[in-house]
């Protein structure tokens, strides 16, 4: 896999995970606020946006497991990782998830000549 796509798999669950998480917000407050007449809006649209966010929810999460899988089989086969290192990546793909491929793809994957 070329270096764009481990960058793409490195941040773009995360993005996607929070800007999910944020629209669903959103549309929570305008259900509220269009129950309570504050918002002359259409019940229809924050149900909408509310369905959008728990499946990019469910994307991001997908996206999530397929980069666990990605980024572990990269640090498996990464010469430049002592065994510990390896073990100590791994375990951080697994507890960290989403949060540390944006390191890994920092630390080791866009300094690397061939990937």
């Amino acid at each position: 896999m070329k270096k764009f796509g481990y960058a793409f798999m490195a941040f773009f669950p995360l993005i996607e995970v929070i800007a999910s998480v944020v629209l669903m917000i959103v549309s929570i407050v305008l259900m509220v606020s269009s129950a309570m007449g504050s918002a002359n809006i259409s019940a229809a649209v924050p149900t909408i946006l509310l369905w959008i966010s728990i499946v990019g929810v469910i994307v991001g999460i997908v996206l999530c497991i397929a980069g666990i899988a990605l980024f572990t089989v990269h640090a498996k086969n990464n010469e430049n990782l002592t065994g510990n290192a390896k073990g100590i990546w791994i375990g951080a793909f697994v507890t960290l998830i989403c949060f540390a491929f944006p390191v890994y793809w920092w630390k080791c994957v866009r300094k690397s000549s061939a990937v």
